[in-house]
């Protein structure tokens, strides 16, 4: 993949391309655990046989037609209890490499890591960090989006959508991995210089349901609630006929 294309000081730089590998994330692991890699780094591959996702589900693509990437970053100035702002850095920076081809109103931020448009999925991040003392050392932004696949109905995926559908015709998927590195530096540059506000505004106003009365599954019941905000640390404020609450990741469920 020639990366001339690419406009970015380090994300992206050190690309490494695979046709089939288990998962980008885990491939960027084990090239971490045997060698120094340089901030910025960049796992691609065609197809992967045992992608992730951040709820454990895996992730699955027909060869060649989405991307499945993984960039390694080093955010050693930031604490433990505000990695949160990473998921804020990748969502927002996938948004914005977007938003060129997409209406603005239809696509939003489904908290934690979720890009949606019109009420499904088209894109799923997972992040991996790792940790010493109280800061980050190392983190594995895991990135899935589906490009140029159309097959959801006969995958029974009907909550799943990707570019293709959206816009009816096909996407250079590798120019798209480009501007998304280029999107991701750019954010992280902001919250490399503390720009946490902004990044916390934006995040917020391109958010998913945000400020609007939804159903979700709360301690196994549906309930009908608000999200009207999120904490430092990235826990989401929610507003129920109970009063208001703080939910953190996996405790309450979006019901689609």
């Amino acid at each position: 993949m020639n990366n001339s294309l690419l406009q970015s000081l380090f994300c992206g730089r050190n690309h490494r391309h695979f046709q089939t590998i288990d998962s980008t994330n885990s491939e960027l692991k084990r090239l971490l655990a045997d060698e120094k890699l340089p901030e910025g780094t960049l796992i691609t591959c065609e197809v992967q046989n045992a992608g992730r996702g951040y709820t454990g589900n895996t992730w699955s693509s027909e060869r060649g037609q989405n991307i499945m990437m993984s960039l390694l970053l080093q955010p050693t100035f930031l604490q433990v209890r505000f990695q949160f702002y990473l998921n804020q850095v990748v969502s927002l920076a996938i948004y914005d490499a977007l938003e060129k081809w997409l209406d603005k109103e239809k696509m939003k931020i489904k908290w934690p890591n979720d890009i949606m448009y019109k009420d499904k999925k088209m894109c799923g991040i997972l992040i991996e960090n790792t940790i010493q003392g109280s800061l980050i050392q190392h983190s594995i932004i895991g990135i899935g989006l589906n490009v140029n696949e159309t097959g959801w109905k006969k995958k029974n995926l009907k909550h799943a959508t990707s570019l293709k559908q959206i816009l009816k015709k096909e996407i250079d998927t590798t120019k798209l991995i480009y501007r998304i590195c280029e999107h991701i530096e750019s954010r992280y540059l902001q919250l490399k210089t503390n720009k946490l506000e902004m990044l916390q505004q934006d995040y917020m106003s391109r958010m998913f349901r945000v400020e609007k009365k939804h159903y979700y599954e709360i301690n196994g019941k549906k309930i009908k609630a608000k999200i009207t905000g999120l904490t430092p640390e990235g826990k989401l404020i929610v507003d129920t006929q109970q009063g208001v609450n703080v939910f953190d990741f996996k405790e309450i469920v979006f019901i689609l």
